[in-house]
């Protein structure tokens, strides 16, 4: 079992620059303009709706434009699709410029068939045709047509034996045994993770040093200062979460430490637990453990949410995958530690993600502040037990009783605030 999960872990927490959705759109356009260079004629790019409200809104890196249309015109100027989620790594002022240019050829459309994740990119060029579809993640390239012809098919299946086995961390194991496993972990095969930790507190620096997207990384930084907010852990850790967040949607150079496929989820899972390592002066073997336990209870309660969901996934699974390390780090039992998770799921449980946006740092930082508090009450024994609303009998049942709501009773919900984002988007006729 240890092995599964460190290979979950390195499958799992990758580098990425930018929102990852609309970098996975422009990888797909990017892969599609790899087989047929030339002069881009035309783009025609389907999205599930989640991809959409994801996309639409975020900051590009290095770029001051944004949108889905843009994106992929950026990716086919200057894209790397060798580079993954950081294919984006080369934008230049030229290549904006390029790109604001040839975005006028690019259309978007919703498909509503294809389930959740799903991007389709037809790049037309001097040169022909190319086709490429990405499913369930990132960067599952499962189709590749060339001038009609299909030219690679692969990757991980909706419905498949393989996507049944991709992340299976609570399948076969208790909440309480996961944590067993992971104290048991060499701290050498954990060390990887340290990179994701230097690199999302650097984004954190760059936030609060340039005061990016709503600067609200700054602002909280500034009211600590001034004595209005108390500089107490919880605000250390909303803060500079919060500024991390604050450099990714609005589009900096910045590269973050992903999670489950989210740079977003990457910061909550990463920078909170830091905070609290360093403020307690906890050695890096404690850390990385920690940090191992945030990333792997981040991607059990995404098991069941969905990888793409009209539930913040930063709240419900990020962040309490953040309030099981930093119980952890505090030195709680199990009980303690599931009962702040729940705590964190149930109270954050009603938060909608309405897309990827500059003001996507509110929410980070309120499940940053969240872990902390709610680890800091259970520490207390003070937490969400069965019987309140959907807290289940376990850790376990909770969690599954979020991922059913959140994708049976709220699967609705995504229509309507894409229909808001476009709407919102399209110039109304005077009253």
């Amino acid at each position: 079992m240890q092995e599964k999960l460190l290979a979950i872990l390195h499958d799992q927490v990758k580098p990425a620059l930018g929102c990852t959705e609309p970098v996975a759109v422009g990888l797909a356009a990017a892969t599609a303009l790899a087989r047929v260079p030339g002069t881009v004629l035309s783009g025609r790019i389907r999205l599930s709706r989640n991809i959409f409200k994801n996309a639409h809104s975020v900051g590009i890196p290095g770029a001051r434009s944004t949108g889905i249309e843009f994106a992929t015109a950026l990716a086919l100027v200057c894209g790397d699709p060798a580079k993954g989620l950081e294919l984006l790594a080369g934008v230049t002022p030229e290549a904006e410029e390029k790109a604001l240019s040839l975005k006028e050829r690019i259309t978007v459309a919703l498909e509503e068939h294809e389930g959740v994740f799903f991007i389709e990119a037809v790049i037309a060029t001097t040169s022909g045709e190319a086709v490429c579809t990405i499913r369930d993640f990132h960067t599952n390239i499962t189709e590749i047509k060339e001038n009609g012809r299909t030219v690679f098919t692969g990757g991980i299946r909706s419905g498949s034996a393989a996507a049944a086995q991709e992340i299976p961390v609570l399948g076969s194991l208790t909440f309480a045994e996961l944590i067993a496993v992971v104290e048991k972990m060499p701290p050498e095969s954990l060390a990887f993770l340290k990179e994701g930790a230097i690199m999302n507190m650097a984004a954190s620096a760059k936030g609060l040093e340039t005061r990016a997207g709503l600067g609200l990384g700054a602002a909280l930084r500034e009211l600590m200062h001034s004595g209005v907010l108390e500089a107490s852990l919880a605000n250390l850790a909303r803060m500079e979460a919060a500024a991390a967040s604050d450099a990714r949607m609005a589009g900096l150079m910045t590269p973050v430490m992903s999670s489950a496929g989210s740079g977003n989820h990457g910061i909550t899972a990463i920078v909170p637990v830091v905070v609290v390592a360093r403020e307690r002066n906890c050695p890096e073997e404690q850390l990385l453990r920690a940090l191992a336990l945030s990333h792997l209870v981040t991607f059990a309660i995404k098991e069941y949410s969905g990888k793409l969901s009209p539930v913040c996934g930063c709240a419900i699974a990020a962040g309490a995958g953040a309030t099981a390390a930093i119980s952890w780090l505090l030195g709680l039992a199990h009980e303690q530690i599931a009962g702040a998770v729940a705590s964190t799921c149930v109270t954050l449980s009603g938060l909608l993600c309405d897309g990827g946006k500059p003001s996507c740092a509110f929410k980070i930082a309120t499940a940053a502040t969240e872990a902390v508090i709610n680890s800091l009450l259970a520490r207390n024994n003070a937490w969400i037990r069965e019987g309140q609303g959907i807290a289940g009998g376990s850790i376990e049942e909770t969690i599954r009783n979020i991922g059913y709501i959140s994708q049976n009773g709220m699967n609705d919900l995504d229509s309507h605030i894409v229909r808001v984002l476009v709407e919102r988007s399209e110039p109304h006729p005077a009253v």
